[in-house]
């Protein structure tokens, strides 16, 4: 202190008022470190160990203010140093007083453990000596002294008797200790019928409660692109004048709940286009593919042309005529025939592009659906005497061996 005293009385009025003020905070902060200096946790220690200030502070009044403003970025850098030293020590504390609290209630929990588990094995020691010891049964009577007390040995028939006049007076839901089988399995028997009993119970009244629980429909696989479903779709659409998914599911599972009850929130929110000014309209796919579903069976490929009714018409037409000359109609007769009506009206269902190919098992359906013909089905041919062989037209016009005479009267080509 008697150097920041002399520094004072020894400053000229004329000197920078810069240097006073430095001098101040360097002097109320060696205040504040000899103030803290009492704490030992908190003391600035010198090199020999006793409580001093810094030597940098010493000697104050002979520096310039260059080395003064140094001397008071040390003595901040001191105290901040020491701050952390308080902090550092502190936390150690606390987790030394968490982990020694941790440990006493470990051992705490554990001690308890240990007496909880030696009362029960004690208990169980005792219940395993009665057992053994002998029969035991409940004495009801109590005005006559009994057969131990006698020193008469009580034989099984006679424990079991006085079991048994026991059982009568006592309640059903309470054990008797006995060693008849046949009467343990029936008390366990009586008592597992009574917890069916209290488990339909809480079953039925939880039903009541939070209502019966309905079976499980079986998922259904709806094709809403098809012509009739989407006009009731879009009539509802147009009705609400909204375009929200959440409202119109509502109204049409109103009007048909049978129908619309499969239909969901986010199936009907794809179907939604928004455009850049953020108008609402119904994407051109489903668009696209509800116009193809008012062609009956256009969505299929069965029914693939049934867009083309003139290639129909014609097909069948050419294919009648063929049957009604008797010719026999085959499966590579009718695919030439398709083929050359589609090439020559509508050459793009066979394009690469349609993903369309005119197999042999498409055009099968085709005659079952369209023209309701039936697949004829191979028979033998009607067995010939060998002296008939003679006034047949295979030896007298010169017919190929290979020919063979069906029951109808027509001829085969036989390999």
């Amino acid at each position: 202190m008697g150097i920041f005293r002399e520094a004072l009385e020894n400053l000229q009025p004329s000197d920078d008022i810069g240097l006073v003020e430095i001098w101040l905070d360097v002097f109320l902060e060696a205040a504040t470190l000899a103030a803290k200096a009492f704490n030992g946790n908190t003391a600035l220690h010198c090199g020999n160990g006793s409580s001093e200030l810094p030597p940098l502070v010493c000697g104050l009044s002979t520096q310039t203010p260059q080395e003064a403003e140094l001397t008071i970025g040390v003595c901040r850098t001191y105290a901040e140093q020491n701050r952390k030293q308080t902090e550092k020590t502190r936390i150690r504390m606390a987790y030394g007083h968490a982990k020694q609290a941790i440990c006493t209630t470990n051992d705490a929990l554990m001690k308890r453990k240990y007496e909880r588990d030696k009362k029960r094995f004690q208990r169980f020691r005792k219940k395993y000596q009665a057992e053994q010891a002998g029969p035991t049964v409940i004495e009801l009577n109590n005005s006559g002294p009994s057969n131990a007390e006698s020193g008469h040995a009580m034989s099984h028939a006679d424990a079991a008797e006085r079991q048994k006049r026991a059982q009568e007076f006592l309640p059903a839901s309470l054990p008797v200790t006995h060693h008849d089988e046949n009467a343990r399995h029936a008390w366990g028997s009586s008592s597992t019928a009574h917890c069916r009993e209290v488990k339909q119970k809480y079953l039925e009244k939880k039903a009541i409660k939070h209502g019966a629980p309905q079976p499980r429909p079986q998922a259904l696989r709806m094709n809403w692109q098809s012509w009739p479903y989407w006009l009731k779709i879009t009539t509802a659409q147009e009705k609400l004048m909204t375009w929200s998914p959440t409202v119109i599911i509502k109204l049409l599972q109103r009007n048909d709940p049978d129908l619309f009850s499969g239909l969901q929130v986010p199936t009907l929110s794809r179907w939604i286009a928004v455009d850049e000014d953020g108008r609402r309209s119904w994407s051109a796919a489903m668009l696209h593919c509800a116009h193809l579903s008012k062609c009956s069976g256009a969505t299929m490929r069965s029914k693939t042309l049934s867009k083309y009714p003139l290639i129909v018409s014609d097909a069948v037409a050419q294919l009648t005529a063929l049957r009604v000359a008797g010719i026999v109609v085959q499966g590579p007769l009718v695919m030439a025939i398709l083929k050359a009506h589609i090439l020559h009206k509508a050459p793009e269902v066979l394009a690469p592009s349609s993903m369309f190919k005119l197999s042999s098992s498409w055009v099968h359906r085709f005659v079952q659906d369209v023209m309701n013909w039936s697949s004829r089905k191979g028979m033998l041919s009607r067995p010939v005497p060998e002296g008939l062989e003679g006034p047949f037209p295979r030896k007298s016009d010169g017919f190929s061996p290979g020919l063979r005479g069906n029951s109808d009267g027509n001829y085969a080509l036989t390999f």
